[in-house]
């Protein structure tokens, strides 16, 4: 038995949401502000038994406009509904179910369960005529304080063919029927002072203790009962020695000879979990407070110890649904640590677990998504009318999953979290764009906000073969991204004046250079800046990045020589002799080929000088776009 779907409607950010789980693991991503916390919050209102229920800033801001005098429209749009969808197999028990099923067809194993949250608008008409106005802005203030008392809760099991065929539920249905827990991304684990007295660590050691003391034969706390016994007995004896003139002087002041006074030690396993618990970790042999460890540790620790018991419990509970959030696992953790927990997150899940269990796992960590299985991935997103849309990775790359399951490193996997990516395709533009985006940023700092520059964005720079823009173009359109393509112009001078530039090709759908010459940088369908070099004179295109560089900054390339040799150095006098040649020819494509012998060292040369250089204008023009876009 499993949740298949959860459709919500008018939930914060979730205008008209839809999410498929998986079977095992859902893996959710996306940039801030996507939604994935208003999926968290939506869950636990419906199943976690003492969270606090919906209240009227729940319902989403958009959903409330014109409702005033007209109570059909004011019970539909202010209200909240989440639906999930359970399936259910042969071998399934279904006695929780039973009261649920609406459609008795032999082929259906399907129950649609819906929570509703709405306005109870008699109630409400009743408080319209007596106590407020019939204003918007003071009815909204009056339902932000008075919800308690107009809103309702229903729950209800629907027939997925006929939407008045229902059953009213109870909450207890409900809890019966499904547990729900979460591991929040706000834990407990903090290496202040404050956190001495608290020991988190060690208060998750007795919850744990608590939890498998109930299962009396479980082998492993046993031991723990049999060697309190022992120690007993031994402070039994030890006692008795102690207390001698206790007992003596209590006869002596008249205590009563038949009535004999015995101390005995009553070790109590619970108390001794409860205060006599204490998390160490070793350190070159040496025990070290759970407090001070790193935080990437404690925060794996803790969420280990509340795994087990969240396991316990569901392996006590007699739910046939267990459904786990685990909620940005990766905070403090360095890159290899979120690497291998995901794959042995995976491995619990999938093959060392007695019970069924379906787990939602949210994450900002590239490291985690790169070493996913795009057919867990769901990505949260925006679409134009600020809707939260979820999106399924495979749904869009069947063709492709091979490419992108080779392809997608670190990062690229960034690319789920960024507002803005620059394409590059060389090493030399590689290293020198951080400084171009500076550039840019200083050149207009009088008129800029911080959030306005550059690097204050969320921008990712990527370098991809141009071979496989194609693919990447799917992607872009798929995360909806802002992108800017710096690419060349590739021209040889033996192709009658054509690209080979599949990227060019591939966008403008032409290789001919008169055409591309004339086109937009724009590109009038998508949300990218493709920039490439222009015609700088009737017969000469710069042709790459290092040439295009040595045209706009000659004086430059002439102080670069001069630095790295003597006066006395026939090279610098060759490469100066072949800079004059090609400023007279216009041609700076046979003076970059013989200049530039290792791309890398040239982009170095240039970031290390303390000269000044101007970025390329065909850049300059692609990163001013994307830093308004």
């Amino acid at each position: 038995m499993k949740i298949t779907s959860i459709d919500i409607k008018n939930f914060r950010l979730l205008k008209n949401f839809n999410i498929n789980l998986r079977d095992k693991l859902s893996l959710i991503i996306g940039k801030n502000n996507s939604g994935k916390t208003s999926f968290l919050l939506a869950l636990e209102k419906v199943f976690c038994k003492h969270y606090r229920r919906f209240n009227f800033d729940d319902i989403n801001k958009l959903s409330f406009k014109s409702w005033l005098n007209d109570p059909e429209k004011a019970q539909k749009e202010l209200s909240i509904e989440v639906v999930f969808t359970i399936e259910y197999n042969e071998g399934d028990d279904i006695f929780l179910l039973a009261n649920m099923i609406t459609d008795l067809e032999d082929n259906s194993n399907k129950v649609k369960i819906k929570y509703v949250y709405k306005l109870d608008y008699a109630k409400f008409e009743a408080y319209l005529q007596s106590e407020i106005k019939n204003d918007q802005e003071q009815i909204e203030k009056f339902l932000r304080k008075r919800y308690r008392d107009c809103f309702v809760t229903k729950i209800y099991s629907v027939d997925h063919n006929d939407e008045k065929n229902l059953i009213e539920l109870r909450e207890q249905d409900i809890a019966n029927l499904i547990m729900f827990e979460v591991i929040h991304a706000k834990r407990e684990t903090k290496n202040h002072e404050e956190n001495r007295i608290k020991k988190p660590l060690s208060m998750l050691a007795k919850e744990y203790y608590d939890l498998y003391k109930q299962d009396e034969s479980k082998n492993e706390l046993k031991p723990v009962y049999d060697a309190l016994r022992e120690v007993d007995q031994i402070f039994d004896t030890k006692y008795e020695d102690f207390f001698r003139q206790l007992y003596n002087d209590i006869n002596c002041f008249g205590g009563r000879k038949q009535m004999e006074i015995e101390i005995s030690s009553n070790l109590d396993a619970d108390a001794l979990f409860q205060y006599n618990t204490h998390v160490f970790y070793k350190e070159n042999q040496l025990k070290v407070p759970e407090d001070y460890n790193g935080l990437g540790y404690l925060n794996l620790i803790e969420i280990l110890l509340k795994l087990y018991i969240i396991f316990g419990k569901y392996k006590h509970n007699t739910a046939p649904i267990n459904l786990l959030f685990l909620e940005e696992p990766e905070a403090h953790a360095h890159p290899q640590m979120q690497y291998i927990f995901i794959k042995e997150i995976k491995k619990k899940m999938e093959n060392s677990l007695p019970f069924t269990m379906q787990t939602i796992l949210s994450t900002h960590s590239a490291h985690i998504v790169s070493q996913s299985e795009f057919n867990d991935i769901y990505y949260f997103r925006r679409d134009d009318e600020n809707n939260i849309q979820v999106q399924m990775f495979e749904s869009i790359f069947k063709n492709d999953m091979k490419f992108f399951m080779r392809h997608l490193q670190l990062k690229q996997a960034e690319l789920f979290f960024t507002d803005k990516v620059i394409c590059i395709e060389g090493p030399t533009e590689r290293i020198l764009m951080p400084s171009m985006m500076k550039k840019i940023d200083e050149e207009q700092e009088t008129i800029n906000t911080e959030d306005d520059k550059l690097l204050s964005q969320h921008i990712s720079i990527l370098e991809i073969s141009g071979n496989y823009f194609h693919l990447y173009d799917k992607l872009f359109l798929f995360l909806g991204i802002k992108v800017l393509i710096v690419t060349d112009i590739d021209v040889k001078k033996d192709q009658d004046q054509k690209t080979i530039n599949p990227t060019l090709r591939h966008f403008f759908q032409t290789d001919d250079i008169e055409e591309l010459n004339r086109a937009s940088c724009i590109l009038p369908d998508k949300p990218y800046y493709v920039a490439f070099q222009k015609k700088s004179t009737k017969n000469n295109y710069p042709n790459t990045f290092e040439d295009t560089f040595i045209s706009e900054n000659i004086s430059f390339i002439e102080q670069l020589i001069n630095d790295k040799y003597t006066n006395k150095d026939e090279k610098r006098l060759e490469c100066i002799q072949r800079l004059n040649d090609a400023k007279e020819q216009q041609d700076f494509r046979t003076f970059a080929k013989k200049y530039v012998k290792r791309k890398t060292d040239f982009a170095m040369d240039i970031i290390t000088s303390s000269k000044n250089w101007y970025t390329p204008n065909y850049i300059k023009e692609g990163l001013q776009w994307l830093k308004k876009a």
